[in-house]
């Protein structure tokens, strides 16, 4: 039965979805104090406020920075030239970049499942509570996680339509995600891998050419390159050294490595020894750059220290990223009495669908490879440097996704061996 025989049209249907989802993320932001109580979140504002006066992307003590990506930043200082410096403008732009999201894991669903799972995961995109929480945050979540959907819906459309267009824009907003956080960057390298095993034709699917595949990912991966590259430059002029992204992956490595912590330590400091080792990296004479690189060799000399127990906290970093309720989510924080349960309604109604229907569709759907490989390489990347759930939420419209279609075929599967079923089905 088609959508317009059912009531509503699809086009009808995303706007009132997306709609929802701006209520609730609005709603739920406009109610919080207007101020910014996490100190990532107010280093991310001063950084925003600088492009603007000054021009110039400088840490507290007026020097070149890069220890904080800039892509987050950059749409702070988007909204701070149109609304001025205002927390409460920055929440309703991340509760419309919240509810754009909603598009995407439609057109997702769709491929992945049909018709009835799209809706559902239009549904669950916009009434899922970590989202909703993350709009009224001064972390960039809501960004990537529209970044991110965005960009691999397009690169399913340049595939699917062998459409050039669709790979550059994909590979643009790939680069400004890239920029909002260097651990997307290999995500988007597998994206880009996936486009030339699957080639490109106007079937949806089908057996594709690899040389065509390979043009469109390095259609891709060029405006990705100029983003990533262009601030790159940037870095090299700066530090006398190129500088991918940030500067913090050294200390982040560090921090989620050293002797002692677990994997749901985050970013604390244990002990006064952890104090005084990066107290000393901090005091080291040099650039950002040079105490990066310091940060980088103590997190690989205390791995060498002990191996398997870097193996062993890895699997945990591993387990904690993927974790139905875990803390922190983000420090002082406004908390609610039904967080837990609000969760394992959400996410973890949802993991063991999505995983159920990627094991199911993983052999006949080429797009369930790529989910698989993306959530194998997110998991990675965190697990070997630092954890916690927040970094898991962009790669959470998947599990929307793949958990609606999960969802959808054990709906069909339980209702198909009713007996009212049955008997329907021999009178026909």
């Amino acid at each position: 039965m088609s959508a317009a025989r059912r009531g509503w049209s699809e086009g009808e249907f995303l706007a009132v979805a997306f709609l929802a989802a701006l209520v609730l993320r609005a709603a739920w932001s406009l109610h919080l104090p207007p101020t910014i109580v996490w100190f990532d979140g107010q280093q991310y504002s001063r950084l925003a406020l600088g492009l603007l006066r000054d021009g110039t992307y400088l840490n507290v003590r007026g020097r070149p920075s890069a220890f904080w990506p800039p892509g987050y930043p950059a749409l702070l200082a988007g909204v701070y030239a149109v609304a001025g410096p205002s927390v409460q403008a920055v929440r309703l732009v991340q509760a419309l970049l919240g509810a754009l999201t909603v598009l995407p894991a439609h057109a997702l669903a769709r491929r992945a499942a049909g018709e009835r799972a799209a809706r559902l995961a239009a549904v669950a995109t916009a009434v899922y509570p970590l989202f909703v929480y993350a709009a009224g945050t001064f972390f960039p979540v809501t960004l990537l996680a529209a970044l991110l959907a965005f960009a691999l819906w397009l690169a399913v459309l340049a595939v699917e339509r062998a459409s050039h267009a669709a790979a550059a824009a994909a590979g643009a907003l790939g680069g400004w995600a890239v920029l909002a956080a260097g651990s997307s960057l290999p995500a988007l390298l597998v994206v880009a891998g996936w486009m030339v095993l699957r080639g490109a034709d106007r079937g949806a699917f089908a057996r594709r050419s690899r040389a065509a595949g390979a043009r469109l990912a390095v259609v891709f991966l060029l405006p990705l390159a100029l983003v990533v590259g262009s601030w790159t430059a940037r870095n090299a002029h700066v530090f006398g050294t190129p500088v991918l992204v940030s500067t913090n992956g050294g200390y982040n490595f560090w921090l989620g490595n050293y002797p002692g912590v677990t994997a749901g330590t985050g970013n604390a400091r244990l002990s006064d020894a952890m104090e005084a080792e990066a107290a000393a990296v901090w005091a080291t004479p040099g650039s950002e750059q040079t105490r990066d690189r310091a940060f980088w060799d103590l997190g690989r000399r205390h791995v060498a220290e002990d191996v398997p127990r870097f193996v062993r906290l890895s699997l945990a970093k591993a387990g904690l990223f993927w974790s139905v309720v875990a803390e922190p989510l983000t420090a002082d924080r406004p908390r609610l009495p039904i967080e837990a349960l609000a969760s394992w309604l959400s996410y973890g109604l949802l993991l063991p669908f999505a995983l159920g229907w990627l094991l199911a569709t993983l052999r006949r759907d080429p797009l369930a490879g790529l989910v698989l490989a993306l959530a194998v390489v997110y998991t990675a990347v965190h697990a070997v440097v630092l954890a916690k759930v927040r970094f898991r939420l962009p790669i959470d419209v998947l599990v929307i996704v793949y958990g609606c279609g999960g969802l959808v075929a054990a709906w069909d599967l339980v209702t198909a061996r009713r007996p009212d079923a049955a008997g329907r089905d021999r009178g026909r």
